[in-house]
């Protein structure tokens, strides 16, 4: 899949384009890149993502935007959707005061356009004044398809990024994933740690998560792990958070024990899928008080997959 930092930048071919944010790329935004390709396979057209970077928030209202996925792992989930290409418009204070007829007319002017997909809730143009219904017509008016795809639900739930990013802070981790579609994930490689928890017999890869990341609520979880250059998964605990027991500068870490795994991990990077949340995370009078927690979070976990 192609990358363009510009509109402006992509002459190739007739498009259909989905048009969003989409950060997770969770059900909702997978059903809408598949009705992409269905019209742009129909269309004789390039299937293609067209949104902004940094989100919009960030520019107008100089909110430090907490995103479910890093943006190399969205246009991974983009590709592997068979999307053809991706524009990442850079989104300016003065781009955000172009009205909807502009935007409209920005899209007709730097593509071959046969169609455009949407949410059920899209809006666009200056102070999202624009409305499907502008779409709609514009499409009729100048010989594009558009096509809104209905919410998603749930287990009776309407799936939306800000619904997965309060179930993450809660810890519902098994509804984030079912929301999502895939298991929630944090990657990065080893880093050195005061090997405490391998003095007390569970040694752990800790890794310092991305700061512009939502992480779940602080605790301890079952996670599946993937270590890089390895086929393998395999099932370990982690805990997420400060490390209330021993001395933390703060910041949160996630330290990784894996069941039967032996060898170094410094310097590899994992990928860790969360897959049940154990407990939340909570401070120790002791270390040996903490070493037989640890043991009976692993006996839950060998248990479980009984």
């Amino acid at each position: 899949m192609r990358v363009f930092n510009s509109s402006m930048e992509f002459r190739d071919c007739p498009v259909v384009l989905a048009l969003g944010n989409f950060d997770g790329v969770h059900l909702g935004h997978q059903k809408l890149l598949r009705a992409a390709a269905d019209l742009a396979s129909k269309t004789g057209a390039c299937p293609g993502v067209y949104t902004f970077w940094p989100h919009p928030l960030e520019v107008l209202e100089k909110k430090e935007i907490k995103y479910i996925l890093p943006l190399e792992e969205r246009l991974k989930h983009f590709s592997a959707m068979e999307m053809d290409f991706t524009i990442l418009e850079s989104f300016t204070p003065e781009y955000a005061r172009i009205s909807p007829e502009e935007f409209i007319k920005m899209l007709l002017e730097n593509f071959n356009l046969k169609g455009v997909v949407v949410g059920f809730n899209y809006t666009f143009g200056y102070k999202g004044a624009g409305r499907i219904t502008d779409l709609i017509k514009a499409g009729e008016r100048y010989g594009f398809e558009v096509k809104v795809v209905e919410p998603v639900t749930f287990d009776g739930e309407v799936v939306s990024s800000s619904v997965i990013r309060e179930k993450l802070a809660l810890g519902e981790i098994t509804r984030v994933n079912g929301m999502l579609g895939y298991n929630y994930f944090l990657k990065g490689k080893v880093v050195g740690g005061d090997k405490l928890a391998r003095n007390i017999g569970f040694p752990t890869a800790n890794i310092l998560p991305e700061e512009n990341l939502v992480l779940p609520q602080f605790g301890v979880y079952q996670v599946e792990v993937v270590v890089s250059g390895e086929r393998k998964n395999y099932l370990g605990i982690a805990n997420l958070g400060v490390r209330p027991t021993v001395k933390s500068n703060g910041r949160p870490v996630l330290e990784v024990h894996l069941l039967n795994y032996n060898a170094s991990l410094y310097h590899r990077e994992l990928k860790v899928s969360f897959l049940k949340k154990i407990r939340t995370e909570k401070k120790f009078s002791s270390l040996e008080d903490l070493k037989k927690q640890i043991e009976q979070d692993v006996k839950e976990v060998l248990e479980g997959i009984k």
